[in-house]
C-alpha cells in the first residue's frame, strides 16, 4: 500500500461524517414544511463568514441572526445567517427591519427549527442558510438578551 492509500484511508471517514450530516440536514428541512410556523423574536448578532466561495481566504460573508421563540411556557433559540458581498451584509444589518420572523418548528422537538420563508424581503440579495456547518462559523453571541425579552 503506498502513502497516498493510507492518506484516503484516514480521510474518508472524515468526507463520509460530512456527507451524512449534509443529508440528515436536507431530510430535516424537506419533513419541516408541514411543521407550525410560529412568530420569533429576532436578534442581530455579529458578522463573519460562512464557509462559501473563496471570499478573502476565509468564506463568504456573512451576518448571523439568532432568533427565539415561546411555546407551552418555554423559550427555544435558533440561529440563521445571511451571506453575500460584503456591502449587501453590511447594508442589509443596518437597514433590516422588523423584530421578529416566522419559523417552523418540530412539534415532537420544538429546540428544532427552521425559517418558514427563505425570500423574506428584509434580505435583500443575501441568500439565508441554516447549514450547521455554516452556522458553525458563527462568532459567540448571546441569546439570553432575547431571553429575558
Amino acid at each position: 500500500m503506498g502513502a497516498s492509500s493510507w492518506i484516503w484511508l484516514l480521510i474518508l471517514p472524515f468526507l463520509a461524517w460530512l456527507l451524512l450530516a449534509q443529508i440528515r440536514y436536507m431530510v430535516r428541512q424537506y419533513k419541516s414544511v408541514g411543521w407550525p410556523v410560529i412568530d420569533a423574536t429576532i436578534q442581530n448578532g455579529p458578522t463573519g463568514f460562512v464557509p462559501i466561495g473563496s471570499g478573502r481566504g476565509q468564506g463568504t460573508p456573512a451576518w448571523f441572526v439568532g432568533y427565539a421563540f415561546r411555546l407551552n411556557g418555554s423559550t427555544y433559540t435558533g440561529l440563521f445567517a445571511l451571506y453575500g458581498s460584503e456591502d449587501e451584509v453590511e447594508r442589509v444589518r443596518k437597514h433590516f427591519s422588523g423584530g421578529s420572523i416566522r419559523v417552523r418548528y418540530d412539534p415532537a422537538n420544538p429546540s428544532v427549527s427552521y425559517l418558514s420563508e427563505l425570500n423574506d424581503p428584509r434580505f435583500g440579495r443575501l441568500a439565508p442558510t441554516q447549514n450547521p456547518q455554516h452556522l458553525a462559523q458563527a462568532p459567540s453571541f448571546d441569546l439570553q438578551d432575547i431571553m429575558r425579552g
